[in-house]
């Protein structure tokens, strides 16, 4: 298990979530 993987999973998620639909 690489952390940068998790790290990237992570940033990925909270991206989507914080950015809204219409923006992505």
């Amino acid at each position: 298990m690489n952390i940068t993987s998790i790290l990237g999973r992570i940033l990925i998620c909270g991206w989507h979530r914080k950015i809204p639909e219409s923006a992505a």
